[in-house]
């Protein structure tokens, strides 16, 4: 059985406040959950009576793996108009590529340590920035259990446990410093978010939809830069 730990609701009052048990992050040992992905047992998870105050400490609860191949659509909307991206994450470890197609360059990016190198897919120079406080889940256009689990509670405007093709997810809806509405759904198995929708008022002008995932390990040469070196 997995070790666990628990947490205490604050929103109860004293004398009925029940313990939640919550998988322990710490714990490694073999799951043998037959979910193909796992790295997170939902089971675990889905009596945990969740809300928008205890939303962060349930993220940084989950697991996310460490080396994986993800496929997704982004689409921004304008009126009518709709434009799509198609975007591939592969991970490794502390290596992140990027790889971005849209209607007008495909582009490639390389997260190694602090620094981000980009360039233009086909073409063999490159520039390098320091990372600094930047997001690269931003320019991956996914946001991350990270970023997730570290906003002020006070953004949060829903918290549910929701299936989402056949997959149990977290629906965390939450108001952007644009002051758009964001929803976001975080998949329990692997702690990814596999799909988001962004909203202004109304109006849908963002979305994500996750189209594969693999925990195989990539090709190494996806962690190269376009001259074929190693980053440094």
């Amino acid at each position: 059985a997995s070790l666990v730990f628990v947490f205490w609701l604050s929103s109860l009052h004293a004398d009925d406040r029940p313990s939640i048990v919550v998988p322990d992050p710490s714990y490694t040992g073999a799951d043998n959950h037959l979910t193909p992905v796992l790295l997170n047992n939902p089971d675990d998870y889905l009596h945990f009576a969740l809300s928008t105050e205890n939303l962060c400490d349930l993220l940084r609860t989950l697991k996310t793996p460490e080396i994986y191949r993800l496929s997704f659509t982004a689409s921004v909307y304008a009126g009518t108009r709709q434009t799509n991206t198609d975007v591939t994450l592969c991970k490794q470890r502390d290596l992140l590529h990027i790889y971005r197609d849209d209607s007008i360059q495909p582009t490639e990016y390389l997260l190694a340590g602090d620094t981000l190198y980009g360039w233009l897919s086909g073409q063999k120079t490159y520039r390098s920035f320091p990372l600094g406080s930047f997001d690269p889940a931003w320019l991956a256009k996914l946001p991350s259990l990270q970023t997730l689990s570290t906003l002020d509670a006070s953004r949060f405007e829903a918290a549910e446990f929701v299936e989402q093709n056949g997959i149990w997810t977290i629906r965390i809806a939450y108001a952007t410093r644009r002051g758009l509405s964001e929803i976001c759904y975080v998949s329990l198995d692997s702690g990814l978010v596999i799909q988001s929708e962004t909203y202004d008022r109304d109006t849908l002008v963002f979305s994500l939809q996750v189209s594969d995932l693999s925990l195989d390990e990539p090709d190494p040469s996806v962690f190269l830069l376009p001259d074929g070196t190693n980053p440094q």
